[in-house]
């Protein structure tokens, strides 16, 4: 992604993003050279900024647990009409074992309404028993100047709408109180803070799975 070499100061990373896990066609590398400066002062313009991308999972250990989580809340009434799955490349280890790619599993329900905010949009989605599934990379968020696509972020809002609850907009004070604005509300949206599981995939190949306690 040669278009974020004008940032001042750029430090120059190879990140490989959930490397042999995600492909878009034969033959596709994971890894991205990344011109990234270490603090985020050139703002990009919309030509130059990442876009959201759908992918195929080809990791059958991750595939397994998502489609575990979507099948336990087979009963769930909430999740039946509302919810989607977020998938974290978290880069964790486990205790004093070598793991070679690690997740972070859950149900969501957490809305993008906000286009201002980045940390709301994934780099990645996929689809998984006809449900929604966003990736995001936290090495990726937290390692260079995380700035996506206005139209990317539309088009993926379209996407999240059928998973969502349904949004009404009300009159709102502004911030110095001389007026209001118009804001889309979410009567009925939640937000999971807890449930879920972590992925831990070893680099003999082995795997093991703990649920999340918060």
């Amino acid at each position: 992604m040669n278009q974020l070499n004008r940032w001042i100061n750029t430090l120059r990373i190879f990140v490989f993003v959930l490397s042999g896990v995600l492909m878009t066609e034969p033959g596709f590398s994971q890894g991205i050279e990344i011109h990234a400066e270490v603090a985020c002062t050139s703002p990009l313009s919309e030509k130059e900024k990442l876009t959201i991308k759908r992918v195929t999972l080809t990791d059958e250990k991750l595939i397994d647990q998502i489609k575990e989580i979507i099948n336990e809340k087979q009963n769930d009434s909430v999740f039946l009409k509302r919810g989607y799955i977020r998938v974290d490349y978290v880069h964790h280890g486990y205790k004093n074992e070598a793991v070679l790619r690690s997740y972070s599993i859950k149900p969501e329900y957490q809305h993008a309404d906000d286009v201002t905010n980045e940390r709301l949009f994934p780099i990645y989605y996929t689809y998984v028993n006809d449900r929604l599934v966003s990736i995001y990379d936290t090495g990726i968020q937290n390692s260079i100047c995380y700035q996506i696509a206005t139209k990317s972020k539309m088009r993926y809002q379209k996407l999240l709408k059928p998973y969502l609850s349904k949004a009404i907009w009300v009159e709102l004070p502004d911030s110095d109180g001389s007026g209001t604005k118009r804001a889309k509300f979410r009567p009925n949206s939640l937000i999971q803070i807890h449930e879920g599981r972590t992925l831990f995939i070893f680099d003999d190949g082995t795997s093991r799975v703990e649920r999340n306690i918060f």
